[in-house]
């Protein structure tokens, strides 16, 4: 379920019986937002919360720092991710802190 406001605000909340495969319940929060700073140029930032008790005995948190620069009809995306400990504990090797970049085509 999510709420948005003035397309620029977000908070989510999600839930699943079975989270990654485990049989067991987990919910997720996040907020968001996005903040334009030219036509072509805006951040984008992201807060969210794991609630995996039932699951792996876990909390965990992320946060998401993007600046995205708009070129046509393609997106330009930096984005510096942030997880927590329990990430790494959990999917070891894969999850953890990192530096994404991407090309997004909008059509």
């Amino acid at each position: 379920m999510t709420l948005t406001l003035d397309q620029r605000w977000w908070t989510m909340l999600a839930w699943s019986d079975h989270v990654f495969a485990s049989g067991q319940r987990g919910v997720y929060v996040e907020a968001g937002a996005k903040f334009s700073l030219s036509d072509t140029l805006r951040i984008e930032t992201i807060a969210g919360h794991y609630d995996l008790d039932d699951a792996y005995a876990a909390r965990d948190h992320r946060a998401l720092l993007s600046p995205i620069r708009t070129i046509g009809k393609v997106d330009l995306r930096a984005s510096g991710h942030w997880t927590g400990g329990d990430a790494e504990r959990i999917f070891p090797g894969v999850a953890g802190s990192r530096v994404e970049i991407a090309a997004t085509l909008n059509f």
